[in-house]
């Protein structure tokens, strides 16, 4: 993660766009956070003040002001991959007034097949094909588009079992990382099933129901999913967007639907910056 410009923590290719999804059925969906459900849109920025994020490429640096938060990566660039710093860097983001975040790197590859977990695997051909994820596929189509599901869901469990690994403590907010610098498809259908199984199971299955969010650029996001404006199914909680100056500029500047909770603007010393909306 990081500022483009300023140097990208994500490691992969990206290929160029292809054809776009087929159309799905737009539904509501509630989630519930203790005993209040509420629509991923309707969370409360739980952000204030400034914040820093970090990963790998910062085991070794030490935060250079007072934050407000911090944010800790924990995979190594790459999907299914561990920061194998993430304990000490949690450590320290577990200081500051706001509780620290967690966020992972995502990406689509047919070789990320083999780290679908039984859940996700399961959860692709019975929720999301009753939440209309796959509405017009048949044949080979569907069960490409529910590997890329099963993946994108696997994902987030892999992070949170890296997170466990160290900690019982559940983070405040789930955050994945979206970005050019990770593989992804050329056909951006399967991106778009890829990122509505992130979005689903942050959402529905980890230590925060109805806290996940969006990490991206406008760029990314654009040729990521073939739209600046496409929003995963089910929506995502937030945005956080790099690439921006401020937040005037980061109001909703991709997946249109959905707040910008956080601007990622900066540098101090090679610890990146983040502003809240």
């Amino acid at each position: 993660m990081g500022v483009p410009g300023i140097g990208s923590r994500g490691r992969g290719r990206m290929a160029a766009t292809g054809v776009r999804r087929a159309a799905v059925v737009a539904f509501a969906t509630f989630l519930t956070v203790g005993l209040t459900p509420l629509t991923a849109s309707a969370a409360t920025n739980i952000y204030s003040g400034t914040g820093y994020d970090v990963s790998y490429p910062n085991c070794t640096d030490s935060v250079p002001y007072n934050p407000t938060f911090g944010i800790v990566g924990m995979t190594g660039g790459r999907p299914f991959s561990t920061n194998g710093c993430a304990a000490t860097e949690w450590q320290t983001a577990s200081k500051w007034s706001v509780g620290p975040s967690a966020y992972f790197n995502t990406g689509y590859a047919g070789a990320y097949a083999k780290s679908i977990t039984g859940t996700c695997s399961g959860l692709s051909q019975t929720t999301a094909v009753n939440l209309g994820t796959f509405n017009g596929l048949k044949g080979h189509a569907i069960s490409q588009a529910e590997e890329a599901w099963a993946i994108g869901c696997s994902e987030v469990d892999w992070a949170q079992s890296v997170l466990g690994g160290f900690t019982t403590s559940a983070p405040v907010m789930w955050w994945a990382d979206i970005e050019t610098g990770n593989s992804w498809s050329m056909n951006t259908s399967l991106n778009q099933f890829t990122i509505d199984g992130i979005s689903y199971e942050m959402q529905h299955m980890t230590s925060v129901p109805g806290l996940g969010g969006i990490y991206s650029t406008v760029a990314s996001w654009s040729k990521i999913t073939g739209s600046a404006s496409w929003t995963p199914t089910p929506p995502p909680s937030a945005n956080w967007v790099a690439g921006v100056t401020n937040c005037t500029n980061a109001s909703s500047p991709f997946d249109t639907s959905v707040p910008a909770w956080l601007v990622q603007t900066s540098q101090t010393g090679s610890v990146d910056v983040d502003t809240v909306c």
